[in-house]
């Protein structure tokens, strides 16, 4: 918690009046991809992912070790030491989500006539689930495409589907989001497990066709 006040910190001490037009243009740098990705985030569709912030990063680097004053060199050093404990620390034990827990749990419950799918909220988990043997397609509803950015170039034709296929009595869906978007037609929710912000709930048909 300490080291974004170590960067207030060293912003504070710098010589911003050093040069004025190259500290006019790394803020707008930085600025400029987080104002952007906002914008569309809220005008279109949802983008504000860390992924799209990293352009961010030269400029925040150029911003705190430019035009820095006699004591700017003190918060620095103790902001870059900060960092870098973090970072190792994030190295050495990376938050993962726990899907060898959720792929085992699925195997165990799941019947060879069940269906299985990817919920797709903040983010799909299509790789996942088939690099831990229980592939679950991606379900969207109605017309709409899935944007791009969430690796389309790389599915296959099977990777996405509109309709859960005819006859499926029982469909397990995948979702870092909440189980409780997860709307089927048709479909209820039996039961549910919460593994951290990994959720896997399996749904059975209520309406008879």
């Amino acid at each position: 918690e300490v080291a974004p006040y170590l960067v207030f910190l060293t912003l504070l001490t710098k010589r911003w009046w050093k040069s004025v037009e190259k500290t006019i243009f790394f803020l707008l740098w930085f600025l400029g991809p987080i104002l952007i990705t906002w914008i569309i985030s809220q005008k279109f569709t949802s983008i504000f992912f860390n992924r799209y912030l990293l352009y961010t990063i030269p400029a925040a680097m150029i911003i705190l070790v430019t035009s820095r004053s006699k004591i700017t060199f003190i918060p620095l050093a103790v902001a870059i030491l900060t960092f870098a404990i973090i970072d190792i620390h994030y190295f050495l034990t990376p938050a993962k989500l726990p899907f060898r827990q959720m792929s085992n749990y699925v195997k165990e419950t799941k019947n060879e006539s069940d269906f299985l799918i990817n919920w797709n909220s903040s983010a799909h988990h299509l790789w996942e689930t088939k690099f831990y043997g229980i592939p679950a397609p991606i379900y969207i509803s109605g017309s709409g495409e899935l944007p791009y950015y969430v690796g389309t170039a790389l599915m296959e034709e099977t990777d996405i589907i509109r309709e859960v296929p005819v006859n499926t009595e029982r469909v397990g869906a995948v979702t870092s989001g909440s189980l409780d978007e997860v709307q089927l037609e048709g479909y209820s929710l039996s039961e549910k497990k919460e593994m951290g912000n990994l959720k896997f709930g399996w749904y059975v048909r209520t309406i008879e066709d």
